[in-house]
Parts: C-alpha cells; sequence; structure tokens
C-alpha cells in the first residue's frame, strides 16, 4: 500500500479523521508522520477521505 508523509502541523487533521486535499494516490493508502502510521485514507475527487484512523488527535 503507498504511503504519504504529512507535516506536524497535519497530524491532528489526520488523527480526527477530517476530509484533506487529495494527495493523488490511487486506491487506499497511508498517512504517516514521522514513521508513525496514523491513518488509512483514500482520494475522492477533490478530497481525501479517512477510512481507518489508528491514532487519536
Amino acid at each position: 500500500m503507498p504511503g504519504v508523509e504529512v507535516e506536524e502541523a497535519e497530524r491532528s487533521y489526520v488523527c480526527n479523521g477530517r476530509k484533506m486535499g487529495a494527495f493523488g494516490v490511487g486506491g487506499p493508502f497511508r498517512v504517516e508522520h514521522g514513521g508513525e502510521l496514523l491513518a488509512v485514507y483514500r482520494d475522492d475527487g477533490e478530497i481525501s477521505r479517512a477510512e481507518v484512523v489508528l491514532c487519536a488527535g
């Protein structure tokens, strides 16, 4: 499964399952910060949506 790295400022968005701008990845992908797996997201048009969140905001 492909992955993308997010900055510290985006970590809380991911951990709260918020929608984000699309990352341009086809299918599900890992969202990580500093080697920590935070969530699995999927692009949906111009946004990406959380499918599974593994961290707490």
